[in-house]
C-alpha cells in the first residue's frame, strides 16, 4: 500500500493457538513510519509441543492483511517428576499384591498422569512403551491447522490456522 494506508495502521492483531485452542489474543501498537514491528513472547511450558501465531490488520474498511506462522517448541523444557518411594521401606523391591507408598515430586501446578506395567510386557516388545515425547506428539496433532505457513490468501491463513 502507499505511505498514506500504511500510516493508517496503528496496531497488528494477534492471535495465538496451541493445542486446537485459543491459547491468547492481543495487539501489538505500531508508531507511525515505523516499518519493522517486533514484540517479545516469552515461551512457557503452555506452549509445548508448538503454537501457531497469526497476525493481522486492516487498511481501511475493507481490505485485511494476514500471515501466520507454526512453531514447533522444544520438548525439552517438558518439565520434571521425580517418582520414588514415599519412604525407605517403600523404596525397597516388593513383592506381587504388597503395598507402598510412592511420593512425586515436580513443577507446581503441573498435572500427572501414572500408569503401572509389568516389565515383563517389555520383555519382547519394546516399542509401544509410553513416554513423555511419545504422549506430546499425541497432543501435537490435536492442531486444528492445516499447514504450517500462511495460506494462499488472506482468508487461507485464518483458514489454514484452523480459525
Amino acid at each position: 500500500g502507499n505511505a498514506q494506508s500504511l500510516n493508517e495502521i496503528q496496531y497488528f492483531t494477534y492471535i495465538i493457538l496451541t493445542k486446537g485452542k485459543i491459547f491468547k489474543v492481543g495487539r501489538q501498537a505500531r508508531i507511525a513510519g515505523q516499518n519493522l514491528v517486533t514484540m517479545t513472547l516469552r515461551i512457557t511450558p503452555e506452549f509445548i509441543p508448538s503454537f501457531r501465531f497469526v497476525a493481522y490488520y486492516q487498511v481501511g474498511n475493507k481490505e485485511i492483511v494476514a500471515d501466520s506462522v507454526w512453531v514447533d517448541v522444544k520438548d525439552t523444557c517438558m518439565g520434571t517428576l521425580i517418582v520414588k518411594g514415599a519412604s525407605t521401606r517403600d523404596n525397597r523391591i516388593h513383592e506381587p499384591g504388597e503395598a507402598m507408598k510412592i511420593k512425586l515430586e515436580g513443577d507446581p501446578n503441573a498435572r500427572v498422569g501414572l500408569v503401572a506395567v509389568d516389565k515383563a510386557v517389555y520383555v519382547l516388545n519394546k516399542k509401544h512403551k509410553i513416554s513423555q515425547t511419545k504422549i506430546w506428539d499425541t497432543v501435537e496433532r490435536s492442531d486444528i491447522g492445516c499447514t504450517a505457513g500462511s495460506g494462499m490468501n488472506q482468508l487461507g491463513v485464518f483458514e489454514d490456522a484452523g480459525l
